[in-house]
């Protein structure tokens, strides 16, 4: 999970590049799914990118060719919804 400090900049690209008005669930397809051409998704994965390599620290380089993106584990089957 993400700290808070990384919650807010999350928003922000979200709110700023995607305008989307919050991350937070809200139960609602029509306002947790969102549609995005691929140049938008692209700018906000490099805004994140960027405040990463602004920040500092051992992990603002990106991985190696061979090494994986570190991703979240998958939500166990039991607590995923349905969203058909």
């Amino acid at each position: 999970m993400a700290k808070p400090k990384e919650n807010k900049l999350f928003e922000k690209i979200a709110r700023e590049i995607l305008n989307i008005e919050t991350l937070k669930t809200r139960k609602s397809d029509s306002l947790d799914f969102h549609e995005f051409a691929v140049w938008r998704i692209e700018e906000a994965l490099q805004a994140a990118y960027d405040a990463g390599r602004a920040a500092g620290g051992p992990d603002t380089f990106p991985p190696a060719d061979d090494e994986p993106i570190r991703r979240p584990p998958p939500i166990p089957p039991s607590n995923q919804q349905n969203v058909n």
